[in-house]
């Protein structure tokens, strides 16, 4: 069921927030600012917020002693929080100046607590098992190349490409992690 998610319906859902706009002129709030993108806006963020929150518990509760620490739930739970909220304030620049800030502030944030919770994941199953985790760890170093790429390409703004790309990249990631996580557990009886 996970690779269902992962493979077909988180880019399902992004390509429906990204809406028909230029998607490295325009980004997800833009084009849920309008209807019926506001729909497709509030559907992503419940459908990945939700998977990657269920895929960080399944990882955290599936490593058990390897990852010690609920802080990486706690940061998931937190950045689903700020992503749901964000979702719900109206993005219009050109009206409500402050709530747009807002809107933004909290999904950037929503975002980097998200990045930042599967990093700490990755590094400490990495500095346990490195041969295991190398590939994991290795593809967050390539996101990290890909999204300054899609910054650049943009002019330097939060474009639906970086959106989709941030969205897709992470569930499939969360996939493959608890892949790895399974595999390693076998080991481990």
């Amino acid at each position: 069921m996970a690779a269902i998610f992962s493979w077909f319906l988180i880019p399902a859902a992004a390509a429906l927030a990204a809406g028909n706009s230029n998607w490295l002129t325009s980004n997800f709030s833009v084009a849920g600012s309008e209807s019926p993108g506001s729909f497709f806006l509030i559907l992503w963020a419940l459908l990945t917020g939700g998977f990657f929150r269920f895929l960080i518990q399944r990882a955290v509760s599936m490593a058990g002693a390897g990852l010690a620490s609920k802080r990486e739930a706690a940061l998931t739970d937190l950045a689903l929080l700020l992503l749901l909220v964000s979702v719900f304030i109206p993005y219009r620049p050109g009206k409500m100046k402050l709530l747009a800030s807002v809107h933004v502030a909290l999904a950037f944030l929503a975002t980097v607590l998200f990045y930042l919770a599967i990093t700490s994941l990755d590094l400490k199953l990495y500095f346990q098992y490195p041969g295991h985790f190398s590939l994991c760890t290795g593809l967050l170093g390539f996101a990290i190349a890909a999204t300054a790429a899609l910054l650049v390409l943009s002019g330097f703004m939060i474009s639906s490409a970086l959106e989709f790309f941030l969205t897709v990249f992470a569930g499939l990631w969360l996939w493959l992690f608890c892949r790895r996580i399974r595999i390693l557990k076998r080991h481990w009886l």
